[in-house]
């Protein structure tokens, strides 16, 4: 497969860019380029050596692996926070004659939790996908068949709704490239499981803050109590409540906000009519 531009590493993060562009769409970084000075990994239509493509492919690889086996630890962790923390408060709850609030606080404690897994999961996630360009470009200086049956081309084109119909169409190796690292770094490189699971906690979290609700809203109703008074007879128990609660809604807000995914009709068809520079 040739080659048609010159490729070099960025000074500041390692990833791989076209000698024309001006700046590294990974982190921003302005290139100042010198005559007769880039880093070059290929040249014009020269590959690299397949050695040194294997070397740096298990290297990208292992970074990859090392991302994933956080978002698993994150995973694990709050997990088993979680658990703890409702073994200690149903305890309680059975040692205090039934008090709601010792279940009201677990379920508002977990919801915050749950956004914290998503939120540093959608975060570690970032650092993942930034590796599919690389990963593109070194098994194409691996000779690996350059269709949909094998290695990241065939993993992305699964991910990502539209990708197999823009790679059908006859694009140069340096189009295709510029436009897997577009869409990997705007969060454009499919889901990957991520809206299952945001979905999933967003049920729970849903589930804890209608359970609240009707705790401190609908039950003093049924029984002709005055909500207020209520709330401020539970004291700091429902000051906890109300506070993780809404901290959880807020961070799986956020996290959902940026959650993968791929893209809309619209910008496909603006990167179609303009493929990325850089």
């Amino acid at each position: 497969m040739e080659i048609v531009s010159s490729i070099m590493l960025c000074p500041k993060c390692d990833t791989y860019i076209w000698d024309n562009a001006n700046f590294c769409q990974r982190c921003g970084y302005q290139l100042i380029k010198f005559a007769g000075n880039s880093q070059r990994l290929t040249e014009h239509s020269q590959k690299m050596k397949p050695e040194n493509a294997g070397i740096l492919l298990q290297s990208t690889q292992i970074d990859r692996i090392h991302n994933v086996e956080q978002e698993t630890l994150y995973m694990s962790a709050i997990t088993a926070m979680i658990a703890l923390i409702w073994v200690y408060f149903l305890v309680e709850y059975v040692k205090t004659s039934y008090k709601p609030e010792f279940i009201l606080i677990p379920a508002a404690i977990s919801a915050f939790l749950l956004g914290i897994w998503r939120y540093q999961t959608i975060r570690i996630d970032k650092g993942v996908a930034i590796l599919y360009p690389d990963l593109f470009f070194l098994e194409s200086q691996l000779d690996i068949p350059d269709n949909f049956e094998v290695g990241t081309k065939k993993f992305l084109v699964e991910e990502v709704a539209g990708l197999d119909k823009f790679f059908s169409k006859e694009k140069s190796f340096e189009t295709q490239y510029r436009t897997v690292n577009y869409l990997c770094s705007n969060q454009l490189c499919g889901s990957r499981g991520h809206y299952q699971q945001n979905l999933f906690a967003m049920s729970l979290i849903l589930f804890f803050t209608v359970l609240g609700f009707y705790y401190y809203v609908i039950s003093p109703i049924l029984q002709n109590k005055d909500i207020i008074k209520d709330m401020r007879n539970g004291g700091e128990l429902t000051l906890i409540y109300l506070i993780f609660i809404t901290l959880g809604i807020c961070v799986m807000w956020y996290a959902n906000k940026e959650c993968p995914r791929s893209p809309t009709k619209e910008e496909w068809e603006k990167i179609c009519n303009s493929p990325p520079n850089s």
